[in-house]
């Protein structure tokens, strides 16, 4: 409902229940949400972030093309090194991002009221189990004798 706004002339107060539906409506215009980024920008959630990043902050669009530039190398070169370290390209990356985009990410996300992502580490943080006491007079390392296999009856 579109209250007008009387003519300059004819200025009478709002009643109460106009201020109350006034106040609502600005309300639900305030409210940004996972929803509402999505209808504006369109598509999956991870594409209209990077729709928003693009258009809504200052050099989002130059960070998102300097990524898109650097992913094409990573790619080609495997990502790793056959001992399992990151190439130079995908360290390149993967810096790029944590250090600019994902500023940026979270940035759109807190403006427009979307949770944050949760990360493997995050999640394996907030559901590691506590540590298991040890029965008194056992070591962290085993018997020594042994070399820390537990001894046989015999």
């Amino acid at each position: 409902m579109i209250l007008q706004a009387p003519s300059p002339s004819h200025q009478t107060p709002l009643t109460k229940h106009q201020t109350q539906n006034t106040k609502q409506q600005n309300n639900k215009a305030k409210k940004m949400s996972e929803k509402s980024l999505r209808e504006k920008y369109g598509g999956k959630l991870a594409k209209a972030i990077n729709r928003a990043i693009r258009a809504e902050l200052p050099d989002g669009n130059a960070a998102l093309d300097k990524l898109t530039k650097l992913a094409g190398p990573a790619a080609y070169s495997g990502w790793a090194t056959p001992d399992g370290k990151p190439t130079k390209e995908a360290a390149a990356y993967s810096r790029h991002k944590r250090e600019i985009v994902d500023k940026l990410e979270a940035q759109i996300r807190k403006k427009w009221g979307v949770a944050a992502i949760e990360t493997p580490s995050d999640a394996a943080k907030r559901t590691k189990a506590p540590p298991r006491a040890r029965a008194p007079g056992r070591s962290k390392r085993g018997d020594p004798k042994t070399g820390g296999r537990a001894r046989q009856n015999g």
